[in-house]
């Protein structure tokens, strides 16, 4: 009965647009903090602008996440590029905001894959 469900779940996903390949992105503001990201997924940070003020990331050393081209308008999109922890920092007009991003090693159970399959936003 579990499959049936299971089965069921998916073939509304496929029929509702819902794309179970695309990347799952997991969305921050501009609050700061720790976030995780995995391999597979997108990281997107919120930073609304102030005037004619922008935001400045600095670079670190040894990046785990990287840009996906330039910010669209308040918004920075990262991809995991490899396993371990960094601190991304952006500034604008004396303000800093930082977050303490996690990429976990890749891999994990199949309960966990499929955990992630219905957590997409």
């Amino acid at each position: 009965m579990k499959r049936l469900v299971v089965l069921a779940a998916l073939l509304a996903g496929c029929a509702s647009g819902y794309d179970p390949h695309a990347p799952r992105t997991v969305v921050v503001g501009e609050a700061g903090g720790a976030v995780t990201v995995g391999h597979g997924q997108r990281l997107r940070i919120e930073l609304p602008g102030v005037g004619e003020h922008a935001w400045r990331k600095e670079q670190p050393q040894t990046p785990v996440v990287i840009p996906q081209g330039p910010p669209q308008g308040d918004r920075w999109m990262f991809t995991p590029v490899r396993s371990g922890k960094e601190t991304l920092r952006f500034a604008m007009a004396g303000r800093t905001v930082s977050y303490d991003v996690t990429v976990p090693e890749e891999g994990g159970s199949l309960a966990g894959w499929l955990e992630s399959l219905f957590e997409r936003n």
